[in-house]
């Protein structure tokens, strides 16, 4: 029954008086015939006219109405919107409801740290539902047995290597690899620092399950873990989370965590901050691509390695069999399709098969965007692409680098595609040995047997391409492209 007064719905009161507003309600409804239907209408009707006056409590009973279909048809979504209108504007009940629904999701996508941040914020005007329903998912979640939200302060009892000021938000929970370079990420446990705000002090590190890129060397936390904190009684404000539209960074943290820029010259001596977040600015630290392809002898010569026309019947089985690039083992290359030999009516089927004809990789007819991993991230204009393979017979050891460009981007591309500069593309012959992992890893033990993984391009350093094209100029012979690899050198050098 609703109340005739208040117009608030009166759930497993069997009393004669209003649970809310404490009058008299109608002590049987069978001498109503039609009371109960005129009840909700009548109070959906003025709940609607005091909602359009921008009345809070009336909002948030209009919203009620939507929601069960009380003097109306039942429509979630728009008791979402009149929860939220009063919501914003203080009333608790509403801040409830909202909250309920974004943990159900009903009307509205689910989100559950936006629900705990209502349920906190109605928790605030003693709301008892809302106190109630928030010490439940919080007592739900210390009791898990990773501990997450353990705050440790003593520096000793934490690897160096685990701790960090600032992570980057993950999204999808099913990614497994790193959008800023495509290298695996691998579960592990790490220790988010957490901060007072207002003087700045830091506080320790919480631990959580967190996912580290096994090549850019950046952290990650997924919306789960991200859940986990917003449930739990820290501040969300104190922790640095880059890259997460739900989580507002802090203005003191922004501060602190933002590199600056070497001193300028002797006569300004300015510092100045940078205005991209998270990375240096500068051509030093621009970051150039190494990329993985799969062989092909494609109109080889005696010493060349191909890539300008099908490959070979004893290529073509390779590349059936192992797959050993991204695009040769892409859904759109033609050769999925042959049992036998490639045929001789098929013109360019494959990527790796025109790539030194055209000189640009990663367009959608290649299959660059069957995922996300066959896609290269990021603006790449003005870096430099090293195009590298493995030969058969030959061990990943013995990389080498087939080819060097400069990428000029038109103004039409696709997103991950780039192309070369027409002036500054060096083709490197099997003559000319420039071996990958030579140059990759200074650090690497000699021992060691390199490995590529399973994605298709990894970032190379400013410095480790310089040393790339000096060895280049220092193999080529043959004058034109000498002078190709020399422009090259030079473009680098000059950044």
């Amino acid at each position: 029954m609703i109340c005739p007064h208040c117009h608030r719905e009166q759930k497993d009161n069997h009393q004669t008086v209003c649970i809310f507003c404490k009058k008299t309600l109608y002590s049987d409804t069978r001498s109503h015939p039609h009371s109960e239907n005129h009840d909700q209408t009548s109070s959906f009707v003025q709940a609607r006219i005091r909602a359009e006056e921008g009345n809070p409590a009336a909002l948030y009973r209009l919203g009620l109405c939507y929601y069960l279909g009380s003097g109306c048809t039942q429509d979630y979504q728009k008791a979402v919107h009149y929860f939220q209108d009063a919501a914003d504007k203080g009333n608790a009940d509403a801040q409830y409801a909202l909250a309920l629904c974004l943990l159900q999701g009903k009307g509205i996508q689910q989100k559950i740290s936006l629900s705990i941040h209502y349920l906190k914020q109605a928790s605030k005007q003693k709301h008892p539902k809302a106190s109630a329903l928030l010490n439940e998912i919080s007592k739900k979640h210390r009791s898990q047995p990773a501990g997450e939200l353990q705050l440790i302060t003593d520096l000793s009892l934490i690897p160096e290597a685990k701790r960090q000021e600032m992570v980057h938000f993950l999204p999808n929970d099913a990614a497994n690899s790193c959008p800023n370079d495509q290298y695996e990420l691998t579960k592990c446990e790490g220790f988010l620092a957490y901060h007072q705000l207002e003087p700045l002090k830091h506080l320790g590190y919480v631990k959580l399950n967190m996912l580290c890129c096994t090549g850019c060397k950046s952290w990650f936390i997924n919306r789960h873990a991200y859940s986990v904190l917003a449930a739990s009684d820290y501040n969300l404000d104190g922790f640095d989370i880059l890259g997460c539209r739900e989580h507002q960074r802090h203005e003191s943290l922004i501060a602190f965590h933002t590199p600056e820029e070497p001193e300028a010259p002797v006569k300004t001596r300015r510092r100045r901050a940078t205005s991209t977040r998270g990375s240096l600015r500068g051509p030093r630290h621009q970051q150039h691509l190494a990329i993985k392809l799969a062989a092909c002898d494609g109109g080889a010569s005696e010493n060349s390695f191909g890539y300008k026309g099908l490959c070979s019947d004893e290529y073509h089985k390779l590349h059936k069999q192992t797959g050993d690039a991204p695009w040769c083992a892409s859904r759109k290359n033609q050769c999925r399709d042959w049992q036998g030999a490639a045929p001789d009516n098929h013109e360019y089927p494959c990527l790796e098969s025109h790539l030194l004809i055209d000189w640009r990789l990663g367009s959608p007819k290649d299959g660059a965007n069957d995922a996300p991993s066959h896609r290269i991230s990021g603006d790449r204009e003005g870096s430099i692409a090293l195009l590298t393979t493995v030969l058969p017979g030959e061990t990943e050891k013995e990389r080498r680098v087939f080819a060097i460009f400069k990428i000029n981007n038109p103004e039409q591309v696709s997103p991950g595609e780039i192309v070369a500069d027409q002036m500054l593309r060096l083709e490197i012959m099997k003559n000319e040995p420039l071996f990958f992992w030579d140059t990759y890893h200074k650090d690497q033990k000699n021992d060691e047997i390199p490995k590529w993984g399973s994605v298709f391009y990894r970032n190379v350093s400013h410095d480790q391409i310089q040393v790339f094209l000096k060895k280049a100029v220092e193999l080529i012979e043959e004058p034109d492209r000498k002078a190709t690899a020399g422009k090259l050198l030079s473009f680098i050098s000059e950044k």
